[in-house]
């Protein structure tokens, strides 16, 4: 899309009352995700270099959600949750149903989980 042409919705969307920004935003929220499918289903989602930044956005978003997702395996792609669930299976079924077959996965530790390991 043109920046012209992105430029110049972004100020006709400026004008729109309050309840018409959350009818606009509403519907853009679901046609990104059907497009997220279907580039999914194209191949777009491909596995890509984990660098600094995508490693970034993965960790805050694990700071900012690990009450509500503690005791739980959570699927991430680019710092965005993409599935869930109490065993790895589960949260890559969820996220390959969402169109993304290779998520970072991770187990989210529970406030007081002791954690064990060792020789």
């Amino acid at each position: 899309m043109a920046i012209e042409l992105l430029s110049e919705i972004k100020k006709q969307a400026a004008m729109l009352s309050a309840e018409e920004m959350r009818s606009l935003a509403s519907f853009l929220n679901e046609e990104a995700e059907k497009k997220s499918v279907a580039d999914s289903k194209n191949g777009e989602h491909r596995r890509k270099a984990v660098d600094k930044e995508t490693s970034q956005k993965a960790v805050d978003w694990l700071k900012a959600n690990k009450d509500k997702y503690g005791r739980q395996y959570v699927a991430l792609y680019d710092g965005v949750l993409v599935g869930h669930g109490k065993t790895i299976r589960e949260a890559k079924a969820e996220a390959k149903k969402n169109g993304y077959d290779d998520p970072f996965i991770v187990y989210v530790f529970g406030e007081n989980e002791e954690i064990h390991g060792g020789w």
